[in-house]
């Protein structure tokens, strides 16, 4: 993956992380994808991420990532 590629899927998936579609982590993240820090109860995948993502943005709606360039 070049540079450019990385970040551009970095800012896909803070876009995601703000905007709340979550479902965007199906083309985002790589189905046997295993994230080695993962949350309390984390699954792996898209599925994984799209639960815990899900938990932090009901428990504090304002969390967002904001990207940077």
């Amino acid at each position: 993956m070049s540079i450019q590629d990385n970040i551009t899927a970095q800012k896909a998936f803070g876009e995601a992380v703000d905007s709340g579609i979550l479902d965007a982590f199906d083309d985002l993240v790589a189905s046997d994808s295993v994230d080695h820090d993962p949350a309390p109860g984390q699954g792996p995948g898209p599925s994984g991420y799209r639960s815990f993502f899900g938990e932090m943005r009901t428990a504090s709606p304002s969390c967002i990532s904001k990207s940077r360039t």
